[in-house]
């Protein structure tokens, strides 16, 4: 009875966004007794085993239930999911997410795919301000954006071609644009390219809930037709943008009687013209 009010209790303070480490105390004993029959240091002992809402539940489970068997797993699995579905943050989510995976040796693509039978969808009513703002800003985003970020999460590759033919301004979404003036900045020479470790790193709050949520978002397709169609059409953007600028460039040298600046301009922007006819 008392390890499942703790398990309760632990699902409520999660929902409420309180960190919260268990300790076992010897049974019969509360800290007050503990201190006054074996010493304080025998209580501090104790704490400096304290365990996270993680390593608690899961010890508890594996000890009723075979972690090595396949309905096991399941059990577990389903109860962690319910647990680390309270969790306020998409980082942490993920974070242990992948930690139960690894702990069930089960493929941590497979368990984000379970995980979304027991996240319930985001409340608006129950959000905080901040990420009330978030959420509306990642809704503004478009899917053709959301794939090519998706694609520079877990490609180097992608990264780079994104990075050759477009610049953060082509993307129209606010938060699109600071995720990908991030990626630029800090990952365009990594080597070793993990999802992962790139979600670990990142230390803006707003951008790493952003990646997160869209590692486990089945909606934007892994797919790379769609990502040469999402880069061609952001390509064509901004090419009509370089070109309505051009366009006032030219008739501004025009007005100047700027003749050679004019012959650069036009020569720019034939070449833009013939270069989007060519993609």
């Amino acid at each position: 009875a008392g390890q499942h009010a703790t398990m309760r209790a632990l699902d409520l303070a999660l929902e409420h966004d309180i960190n919260v480490k268990i300790v076992n105390l010897p049974k019969g004993y509360d800290p007050d007794s503990l201190v006054r029959a074996k010493g304080v240091a025998a209580l501090t002992e104790l704490l400096e085993s304290k365990k996270d809402f993680f390593d608690y539940k899961l010890s508890l489970h594996a000890q009723t239930l075979d972690i090595h068997s396949i309905e096991g797993k399941t059990k577990i699995a389903q109860e962690m999911l319910v647990t680390i579905g309270k969790l306020q943050s998409e980082v942490e989510r993920y974070q242990y997410i992948r930690r139960l995976a690894s702990a069930l040796d089960i493929k941590e693509e497979v368990m984000i795919a379970e995980s979304r039978k027991f996240f319930p969808r985001e409340s608006i009513s129950t959000r905080q301000p901040m990420t009330l703002r978030v959420l509306s800003e990642r809704e503004n985003v478009s899917i053709t954006e959301k794939v090519l970020i998706k694609f520079m999460l877990t490609s180097s590759k992608a990264l780079a071609l994104i990075r050759k033919n477009l610049e953060e301004s082509d993307f129209a979404s606010l938060l699109a644009r600071k995720t990908v003036a991030y990626f630029f900045k800090h990952y365009s020479n990594v080597l070793e390219y993990s999802a992962a470790k790139i979600v670990n790193s990142i230390e803006d709050k707003e951008i790493a809930s952003f990646v997160s949520a869209m590692l486990m978002d089945d909606d934007v397709p892994l797919d790379k037709e769609v990502f040469k169609s999402s880069l061609t059409k952001l390509m064509n953007r901004h090419a009509k943008v370089l070109r309505d600028r051009m366009r006032v460039q030219i008739k501004d040298a025009e007005a100047h009687g700027d003749t050679a600046l004019l012959q650069s301009l036009v020569n720019q922007y034939v070449k833009i013209n013939s270069e989007g006819r060519n993609e």
